[in-house]
């Protein structure tokens, strides 16, 4: 049970310093009628998107490994709306809320929120996986085999999902992983061969 708590508080620790550094590297500021975004030393495979309320994609960037990031976005022409960035790399989802209104444009000096990515490793036929879930929700794992048919699916509670899946005993070939957490749903394609 020790063992168990102090894993917890760690995963948390960690969880909080890259919530941290992500709100350092991602910075926005309003300038009149539109926003300007500044990333600091990104990381390869980076996106930035902005979005409506609806989830429509009004802008979407990639961003250079290790290089700072800046960018102007025109609000001008949206209408008035709560508006959303997000920051996206392999392990993390930053987002930023930004309301236009009839007095201009406002972005919250708060962090809207930060989504954890599962982590994957593959170790010969094994794949190993991580997640925070710091609310300890429901987290449902499915897999599915390469011609879509579902093979397993295994339910969580933990405040940190860690499994480790074995596909020896099946064919090689192509798998799905499907993680769903109370607000989210995470893919991960894998050659298991």
């Amino acid at each position: 049970m020790k063992n168990v708590i102090r894993l917890s508080v760690v995963t948390l620790l960690l969880c909080m310093s890259l919530q941290v550094s992500a709100a350092e590297g991602l910075a926005v500021k309003v300038n009149e009628k539109s926003i300007v975004v500044e990333v600091g030393n990104s990381v390869k495979g980076a996106t930035l998107t902005l979005k409506d309320m609806d989830g429509a994609i009004l802008f979407r960037d990639g961003l250079m490994d290790g290089r700072s990031y800046n960018r102007a976005l025109s609000l001008e022409d949206v209408p008035e709306g709560i508006y959303y960035l997000h920051f996206e790399d392999d392990f993390h989802i930053y987002t930023k809320k930004i309301t236009k209104s009839k007095e201009g444009l406002f972005v919250e000096a708060k962090t809207s929120g930060v989504v954890f990515k599962p982590v994957f490793k593959v170790d010969d036929r094994k794949v190993k996986f991580s997640l925070p879930n710091p609310e300890g929700s429901l987290t449902e794992v499915r897999i599915y085999d390469s011609s879509g048919e579902l093979m397993g699916t295994m339910m969580y509670k933990e405040t940190v999902v860690s499994k480790t899946l074995d596909f020896s005993k099946v064919a090689p070939g192509e798998y799905e992983i499907e993680i769903k957490t109370k607000s989210n749903t995470f893919n991960k394609v894998m050659n298991l061969g």
